[in-house]
C-alpha cells in the first residue's frame, strides 16, 4: 500500500478486506484478486479501528478525529451515518449481533451506544441486554477486572472475548497477555504466565 496501514477488518465471509490508513483515508480490497474496490478519504487522521457488521452490510470506520463513519457495502460504501459524540479519539468498536447496535470505545475511557445505520447515540439504559457479536471494548462493567490496581485506560490496549469458551485475553503496557474468565467483573481472575502465541 502506498499509506501506512493502521488497522484491518474483514468481513463475514472473507472477500472483502478493509484497511484503515495513516492518512485518515480507508480502502477495501476484494480478497481473491486483492484489487481495490473502493478507497474513501473523509477524515484528515489516522483510522484507528475499522469493522464489517456481522451482516456485512455496513463498515463502521473510527478515526483519531473522535468520530466513527458508518458506509453502507451494497451503495459501493456510500456514508449513511455518523457517530459524532465522542470527546477523544477511537479505540475500539463493536456490532451488535444483529448489526442494529455499535459501541465505542475512545482515548478518554469513554463507552458509547448508537443506533445503526445513522449514528444516533442512545443510552447506556438502552444498551442493556444488547447482545454483542465481538468483544474488543476495554470500557465496561463487563470488563471491570481486568484492571490492575492504579491503573488508567491507557494501561490495557487489546481485549478480545470468546463467548463460546466464556474467556477474555488481554494485552496490556508491558507486553503481558492475560487470561480472564469472561465477563470479568472482579479484579485478580488471570493466569500470570508468559506466553508465545494466542489463538
Amino acid at each position: 500500500m502506498e499509506e501506512s496501514v493502521r488497522s484491518v477488518s474483514f468481513n463475514n465471509d472473507g472477500s472483502q478486506l478493509a484497511l484503515g490508513m495513516r492518512d485518515g483515508s480507508f480502502t477495501v480490497l476484494r480478497v481473491r484478486d486483492m484489487t481495490e474496490v473502493v478507497h474513501i478519504k473523509d477524515r484528515k487522521e489516522v483510522i484507528h479501528e475499522l469493522k464489517f457488521s456481522p451482516d456485512s452490510s455496513f463498515l463502521a470506520v473510527g478515526s483519531n478525529d473522535g468520530l466513527v463513519d458508518i458506509y453502507a457495502v451494497a451503495q459501493r460504501f456510500k456514508k449513511v451515518g455518523e457517530c459524532s459524540r465522542s470527546t477523544s479519539f477511537i479505540t475500539h468498536l463493536d456490532w451488535s449481533v444483529d448489526s442494529r447496535f455499535l459501541q465505542t470505545n475512545d482515548g478518554t475511557g469513554e463507552r458509547l451506544f448508537y443506533r445503526m445505520p445513522a449514528g444516533k447515540l442512545i443510552l447506556k439504559e438502552e444498551a442493556k441486554g444488547i447482545h454483542w457479536m465481538t468483544w474488543t471494548g476495554i470500557i465496561g462493567p463487563e470488563v471491570n477486572g481486568i484492571w490492575p490496581k492504579y491503573s488508567n485506560v491507557t494501561n490495557v490496549n487489546s481485549v478480545h472475548a470468546n463467548y463460546s469458551s466464556a474467556v477474555l485475553v488481554t494485552g496490556d503496557d508491558l507486553g503481558l497477555i492475560k487470561l480472564f474468565r469472561f465477563p470479568c467483573l472482579k479484579k485478580g481472575l488471570y493466569h500470570p504466565s508468559n506466553s508465545r502465541n494466542i489463538w
